[in-house]
């Protein structure tokens, strides 16, 4: 049952008031039924006139009794539709005062004439307070002229006009309030009164502004994702596909608005391939059927016409009625690509790096043990040509014997040069005068067609480096530019310092900021591709043919273990430029010491530590030759039990740091701790690596590298002993 309208009511009393009336003024017809019951009842009561005289007097008595009892009993029956009008007039008096809805009535002058309980206690007040009080005086100041305007339209009209206004009670607080009204007209036509409905529309307008601000909340998330957002559904016509959603993001990423979008058609501008196209569509129909994509990467071509990856995920969405939408987030994966790519040249790189650092370490081993042997052979020679008999046949036996040994030694340079620890003899070096005297020497090995310029300013910081090393580092590079050119051609030679920054540092590994002397060599050859360019490092790679030697592997080996970088840049048809960078170190006074070979002036005692029985007799026999005492120890553990129970005294120790049972260095720590003043020679097949360069700041006094020749080691000995 729906509640009654103000308007229902009123009617309804106005019934109730009029059938009262009625009653009252009752026509004759319908007291006719009254004065039949009545006499009914007169009837029965035949005591009332028994003892009355007959005739007119009875006759009259019976009328006025008859009237009397007609009377009562339509007293009585006024009296019961009196009570039934009154309970029903309550019972809808009720009905009007506790309605959910306040009913107002206002008068011409928009004064309160009648007002309902729930009018008043939307209100804030007391009923009686109300009357006579204006509405206006409870519209809050942003609402008046909603309600001036309201009213007016009301009172201009007929038909019911509502406004929704901010009303304040009486206590301070706001109510949202709904008001519907409608004018009142008198039988003249005349305006009377304003009949008005209150409805407290809070919860609703709490309800809304909730709803708004949620709403506003998910549009703002949408709109700020840091990925393209979208929504759209199928349509029949072009351009196949309509978005209804498109965040800001997905303008970033394509360069077009919704609109251009929906415009345009998705399909025809972010797939210009044709086949690109049908696999789009045809992946749309699968996801019409209900088949979301999880992070598939396609490539769209953007409004500026740029080729860009995305990671697209999409997610079916049904209305009841089964239209389709489609949500769709979009990656720019960009960056991504880049980062991969980046990663995957890092892990080349470190690939290339360690299968280059395997390799220096077995050239390495390679170059000790060939070291090993090349020492008794050099050894050997020098002692077969001071006990052989003179004669010019011996002589030139001997002397090629000399060369051919000369050459292995030349090849083990190159063997411990790509090898980690590298580094000979280091000293203060010019490249200028390096490229000056080198380059002659070299010269005579390239074809006489190829014109070779050197540009060499002054003021060029010197370097600490290698001499022998360094010629093997400009000799692989001078054979590859010249292997690269194809009849007449031009190499060109160039030195210059240069400040090393620390961006340029960080993309080199092992470069650290800093002064540097950089020597290019550029060539007009037919340059290299990718795969060439990676590979230029490799042992034994090489364009021409395989197997000529160790090379540009060598060459990136001596110049990292120069704390150095070495770098190719190189495209086919347009040359080849390689630059090496070598740390650029203050300038100090060099001073040249002449080799001699000749008996020492002492005896001295010399310990000889070296586990290979061939060195060791070579080794031996020279410096006895030189005039010393010859203590031999295989091992470590023997080294040091001679040193510590020898009966006299040990001048000189040559330490081999490669041996079976111990390390060097823990060789030395005891020799040391047995002998404080022994002097120790340390050697080794391998170059003066981080074993021998650490010992050497122990505290050895020297080092010699095998193959070492009799004037080598005469040299270390006089040094060592003072003579």
């Amino acid at each position: 049952m729906t509640n009654p309208t103000y308007e229902e009511l009123a009617q309804r009393v106005a019934e109730l008031e009029e059938e009262l009336s009625r009653h009252k003024t009752a026509k004759p017809k319908q007291t006719n039924g009254l004065r039949r019951r009545a006499e009914d009842t007169l009837a029965n009561r035949s005591d009332a006139i028994e003892d009355l005289p007959l005739g007119d007097s009875k006759a009259l008595l019976h009328e006025v009794l008859v009237h009397q009892t007609e009377l009562e009993m339509q007293n009585e029956e006024l009296l019961r539709t009196q009570s039934d009008l009154h309970a029903s007039r309550d019972k809808y008096l009720e009905l009007y005062d506790f309605a959910p809805v306040g009913f107002l009535t206002l008068d011409r002058n928009g004064l309160i004439v009648q007002a309902n309980l729930t009018a008043a206690h939307l209100l804030g007040a007391e009923r009686e307070n109300l009357i006579k009080r204006r509405l206006s005086a409870f519209v809050s100041p942003d609402s008046q002229d909603s309600y001036y305007f309201h009213l007016k339209r009301v009172r201009e009209t007929t038909a019911k006009e509502a406004c929704e206004l901010t009303l304040v009670r009486k206590d301070g607080t706001s109510v949202e309030g709904q008001i519907t009204s409608m004018a009142a007209q008198g039988a003249d036509g005349e305006f009377n009164d304003i009949h008005m409905a209150i409805t407290d529309i809070t919860p609703l307008k709490q309800a809304s502004d909730a709803l708004q601000e949620e709403y506003s909340f998910r549009s703002a998330v949408i709109e700020q994702a840091a990925d393209g957002i979208c929504v759209f559904h199928n349509i029949d016509a072009h351009p196949d596909i309509r978005f209804t959603v498109w965040n800001a993001r997905m303008a970033e990423i394509t360069g077009y608005t919704m609109e251009e979008m929906n415009r345009l058609g998705w399909y025809q501008t972010m797939y210009p391939d044709p086949e690109v196209q049908k696999r789009a569509i045809e992946r749309m129909a699968g996801m019409r059927a209900g088949t979301d994509i999880r992070e598939e990467e396609w490539i769209i071509t953007t409004k500026g016409g740029e080729n860009k990856p995305l990671s697209i995920s999409t997610s079916v969405l049904r209305e009841k009625g089964g239209k389709v939408h489609v949500l769709a987030m979009m990656q720019d994966i960009s960056a991504r690509k880049l980062a991969e790519k980046e990663r995957q040249r890092l892990e080349a790189r470190l690939r290339q790096t360690q299968k280059n650092e395997a390799i220096a370490t077995l050239a390495g081993g390679i170059a000790h043990q060939f070291n090993n042997a090349l020492s008794a052979i050099t050894m050997n020679i020098e002692l077969l040509a001071m006990d052989a008999p003179g004669g010019e046949k011996t002589s030139g036996y001997l002397e090629n014997m000399k060369k051919s040994s000369d050459r292995m030694a030349h090849l083990t340079k190159q063997l411990l040069g790509y090898a980690r620890g590298g580094r000979y003899q280091p000293e203060m070096v010019s490249l200028n005068n390096f490229v000056t005297n080198t380059l002659p020497l070299l010269r005579n090995a390239l074809p006489s067609c190829l014109r070779v310029e050197a540009d060499l300013p002054r003021n060029i910081w010197d370097i600490e480096a290698d001499l022998t090393q360094m010629q093997l580092v400009l000799s692989a590079i001078l054979t590859n530019a010249s292997e690269a050119i194809e009849g007449e051609g031009k190499i060109r030679i160039s030195v210059k310092n240069e400040e090393i920054g620390d961006a340029f540092a960080q993309n080199h590994a092992g470069m650290k900021p800093g002064p540097y002397v950089c020597m290019a060599v550029q060539d007009d050859g037919k340059g290299m591709d990718r795969e060439t360019r990676n590979r230029v490092f490799e042992p034994f790679f090489s364009t021409k043919f395989q197997g000529r030697g160790l090379g540009m592997a060598a060459t990136y080996g001596i110049v990292k273990n120069h704390n150095g970088w070495i770098s190719v840049d190189s495209k086919p048809g347009m040359g080849t430029v390689v630059r090496v960078y070598l740390p650029a170190v203050e300038t100090r006074k060099r001073e040249e010491k002449p080799t001699r070979i000749e008996p020492s002036t002492r005896k001295a005692t010399i310990l000889v530590v070296e586990d290979e029985e061939m060195v060791m007799n070579a080794t031996r026999a020279i410096v006895e030759r030189l005039g010393h005492r010859v203590l031999e120890a295989k091992a470590g553990e023997e080294a040091i039990h001679i040193a510590g129970t020898f009966d006299g005294d040990i001048d000189v120790a040559i330490l081999d740091i490669k041996l079976p049972d111990m390390e060097g260095h823990t060789v030395f720590s005891a020799l040391m701790e047995a002998r404080p003043n022994l002097k120790i020679i340390v050697c080794s097949g391998y170059s003066c690596e981080e074993v021998a360069q650490s010992i050497m700041e122990a505290g050895a006094q020297a080092y010699v590298q095998k193959p070492f020749s009799l004037a080598r080691i005469s040299e270390k000995l006089r040094e060592v002993l003072g003579d």
